[in-house]
């Protein structure tokens, strides 16, 4: 099997004789996320639904304008925030959360060569602001789930 860039195709063979169709390859169709309509309107019947996205999506912002100064910086440094989802900022401390099995890399970031990288890029981002790593807590199900089948198990969010 071939591919060709510039054609935007991929050669596929038929037999054993090497003979090859070329197929076109079809670029993905972006889609539009949009939130749910019932969602839209609950945030706009509940302002305190409302203020908490803004400030979850704030907080998401700044974690991203970070993780582009960390990633200029120092690109292993950002290799390791990328599972890293902003969770909230209070009192000029940013919430950064790692899924359960990103362990090691909440560890490798915390240590102290790394958090002086991270420090200085928050820094040009945002001053007087500090960042916090946290671990995803499991819940009860999630937890035994955990203990029965190890590091095969995979828990997805939908």
């Amino acid at each position: 099997m071939r591919f060709d860039s510039d054609r935007k195709l991929i050669y596929i063979p038929l037999n054993k004789n090497k003979e090859e169709i070329p197929v076109p390859i079809k670029e993905k169709e972006s889609v539009p996320w949009d939130e749910p309509v019932s969602q839209k309107q609950e945030e706009k019947e509940n302002p305190v639904l409302k203020q908490e996205s803004d400030q979850e999506n704030e907080s998401t912002a700044l974690w991203k304008k970070i993780q582009d100064a960390i990633k200029k910086k120092n690109p292993m440094v950002y290799f390791l925030t990328r599972e890293g989802k902003a969770l909230s900022v209070e009192n000029d401390v940013l919430k950064v959360v790692f899924p359960t099995g990103a362990e090691s890399k909440k560890t490798m970031l915390s240590a102290p060569v790394n958090m002086k990288i991270i420090q200085e890029c928050v820094d040009e981002v945002q001053a007087n602001l500090s960042v916090v790593f946290l671990l995803e807590e499991l819940n009860e199900k999630e937890q035994k789930l955990k203990d029965l089948f190890g590091s095969a198990l995979i828990i997805e969010d939908n």
